[in-house]
C-alpha cells in the first residue's frame, strides 16, 4: 500500500512587497534539523527583504521568471535570471 502526503503551502508576507508561500516549515519547524524552507515568493518591483540576518545555513534560489538581485553586508551583489541559479552559504 503506498501513501501521498499532500501539503498546502502556507501564503504570508515577508518585507515590503513580499509575498511568500511556504511549504516547509509551517509548524513545528524546531523539529526539523536541519533546518530547511521550502518557499515560493514574489517581490513586487521596487521592493524585497529588509536587512536581516543569516546564520549557518545554505541557500539557493532558482528563479522562473523575471531578475532578482541579492545583497549582502560584505558587499556582494548578484543578479539572477529567468532559469538561473544562485547558490550561497550564509553565515
Amino acid at each position: 500500500m503506498s501513501m501521498a502526503i499532500i501539503k498546502t503551502a502556507v501564503t504570508m508576507e515577508e518585507g515590503a512587497g513580499v509575498t511568500v508561500k511556504r511549504l516547509m516549515p509551517v509548524a513545528g519547524w524546531r523539529n526539523y534539523d536541519p533546518f530547511v524552507l521550502w518557499d515560493d515568493f514574489s517581490i513586487s518591483p521596487g521592493n524585497g527583504f529588509p536587512d536581516h540576518p543569516h546564520r549557518g545555513f545554505e541557500a539557493i534560489t532558482y528563479l522562473f521568471n523575471g531578475s532578482i538581485e541579492h545583497r549582502d553586508n560584505l558587499g556582494n551583489h548578484t543578479t539572477v535570471f529567468s532559469g538561473g541559479a544562485q547558490r550561497f552559504t550564509a553565515g
